[in-house]
């Protein structure tokens, strides 16, 4: 598999994430402007291309036959944590009932708890529109998954500029077909598709060991 289709593949898997967001935005009508969509890009492969930066300097330490297997085995755990996603979203959701003061005390984990099981909770001032600040914040939320993913990436050798250009276009276009696509149903639907998305790690590791 060459290192521009695997980085197309990575990117596409960590965007489901952002595509579900927008369409959950979109169908509530909650705007997200261009602004807050660059906001979320840039923070999303920023992220990314931190944690490959990690992954890099991971990589001088690490004997040579090590760090492909190292890699296999994030993505592989990354993968099967996703095929699981649903069940922990739901767990989140039903205990996402938190006292005010508790909240107050732990505002970031909290926060950063309702943003995974629910992304319209970035909305923090009801305004129908997610801000650049709490875009912001919601890439944070988004981008969770996206260390393991650099790390490994970085571990397998690919190309960093690869992956920041198609995390960059995969983000953006998920973004925005989510937000279009939400907008046309006009409706909330219980749309998850983290365990595809986890399916496609795990065969992404399994190729890029045996390939």
């Amino acid at each position: 598999m060459s290192d521009i289709v695997y980085a197309l593949a990575l990117a596409l898997v960590i965007s489901i994430d952002a595509f579900v967001c927008a369409f959950a935005y979109g169908s509530e009508r909650i705007r997200v402007p261009a602004a807050s969509v660059a906001v979320i890009t840039a923070v999303c492969t920023a992220v990314l291309m931190l944690s490959m930066s990690l992954g890099g300097l991971v990589m001088t330490v690490l004997p040579g036959w090590l760090a492909p297997v190292l890699s296999f085995a994030i993505l592989f755990a990354l993968g099967a944590a996703r095929v699981l996603d649903g069940f922990v979203k739901r767990l989140i959701r039903r205990r996402a009932s938190f006292d005010k003061q508790v909240r107050f005390r732990a505002l970031g984990l909290s926060f950063i708890l309702h943003l995974y099981a629910d992304p319209s909770k970035a909305d923090l001032d009801s305004s129908k529109t997610i801000s650049p600040r709490e875009a912001a914040a919601l890439a944070v939320a988004l981008s969770l998954d996206s260390v393991a993913v650099g790390i490994s990436a970085a571990l397998a050798g690919v190309y960093m500029i690869y992956l920041a250009l198609a995390a960059l276009a995969a983000t953006a276009l998920a973004l925005t077909l989510g937000l279009a696509a939400g907008r046309r149903i006009s409706r909330s639907l219980p749309i998850d598709v983290s365990s595809a998305g986890g399916v496609v790690l795990i065969l992404l590791a399994l190729a890029r060991l045996v390939l």
